[in-house]
């Protein structure tokens, strides 16, 4: 009997301890915290590696990327089959081509690898800048072959081969004058709407 009582006692002193605890040393404290409501959604270099570059909202240029190779030609005597790492600075350190014409996009997508537009696509073994750039110029010093250059956007077809006349070439679209219209990719739009309607709601609040 007298064990329960004191087991009672004990239970009540320390409930009475937590709750002093709670409201006289814990929610003062708390409440006097001060809280910046003006804070952005994610800190800047957390909110920059989740969009992926800075240049992300930097649309509406009144540039767009092109390269200069076509993803119609068609080659012929190809040299050799490369199956090493996807990178076109490491397979220019070794290799001038894999085809007879050495002016050529290699194909390997490190352009495509850094765009934060999703504005390039391999087709053919050939970058492919879509509607989706913006001319933002990041992917030009990417590429070891100096391949992709910034025109007017208004600019509707472009001579897609940067081989010099003196040096034919079997490619097919040799100094061919190419369409540059591109269409914009579908998924990145819905993407950047998405994230242009979270940030218009963020800074609303």
């Amino acid at each position: 009997m007298i064990l329960s009582i004191l087991m009672i006692i004990t239970f009540v002193l320390i409930s009475a301890s937590l709750l002093f605890f709670v409201f006289k040393l814990f929610l003062p404290s708390l409440s006097a915290q001060k809280i910046n409501t003006s804070e952005i959604m994610f800190p800047i270099e957390t909110e920059a590696d989740i969009l992926g570059s800075e240049y992300f909202y930097n649309v509406g240029t009144d540039k767009k990327a092109v390269v200069l190779c076509s993803p119609n030609r068609k080659l012929d005597d190809k040299k050799l089959t490369y199956k090493g790492q996807s990178d076109c600075s490491l397979f220019l350190s070794a290799y001038d081509s894999e085809y007879d014409c050495t002016w050529g996009c290699v194909g390997l997508g490190s352009c495509r690898a850094i765009c934060p537009h999703n504005a390039i696509n391999i087709v053919n073994h050939t970058a492919v800048v879509n509607g989706s750039c913006n001319g933002c110029g990041i992917c030009v010093d990417v590429c070891p072959m100096h391949l992709i250059h910034l025109i007017p956007s208004t600019e509707n077809k472009c001579v897609l081969c940067q081989a010099p006349e003196s040096h034919a070439v079997s490619c097919s679209e040799y100094l061919k004058m190419s369409e540059v219209t591109a269409k914009k990719d579908f998924l990145y739009n819905f993407y950047y709407k998405c994230v242009n309607i979270l940030r218009k709601a963020e800074n609303n609040r």
